[in-house]
């Protein structure tokens, strides 16, 4: 069986969509055997930018309400660093929690495991 993961992070405000951390992530993911979904690779480069115009606009919620759909038929999530700074990422790392999915912090070279407490503690502080 297949290991499904979804790379999750901040697109919003940075330059080209953070598309270098997710293209890193994704890689080393697909070099250890699983299949990788990106949402940088989801969307056209047309598409993102539209999505990155709207700023929490009708599209960019459209989008993420893809993505959430996405998020619940993967078994992993590879969490980007600052993803607690992403209003998109907190959202697929809250479903990902309550849906029971394992979880891999992005180190920038490697993803590490790490325990579903973590995810949670760092989801309670963002919000703070």
């Amino acid at each position: 069986m297949t290991i499904k993961v979804y790379v999750a992070g901040p697109i919003t405000g940075y330059p080209d969509g953070n598309a270098p951390a997710f293209a890193a992530a994704a890689a080393w993911a697909r070099e250890q055997g699983y299949e990788t979904i990106s949402p940088i690779e989801m969307d056209t480069p047309e598409e993102l930018a539209e999505t990155l115009a709207d700023h929490y606009g009708k599209i960019y919620w459209e989008r993420l309400a893809e993505d959430l759909k996405v998020v619940a038929a993967v078994d992993a999530l590879i969490l980007l660093p600052k993803w607690s700074d992403s209003k998109g990422a907190r959202i697929e790392a809250f479903i990902a929690v309550q849906a029971g999915k394992e979880f891999y912090a992005w180190t920038g070279r490697d993803a590490v495991s790490i325990p579903k407490y973590q995810v949670i503690d760092e989801l309670c502080w963002a919000m703070l």
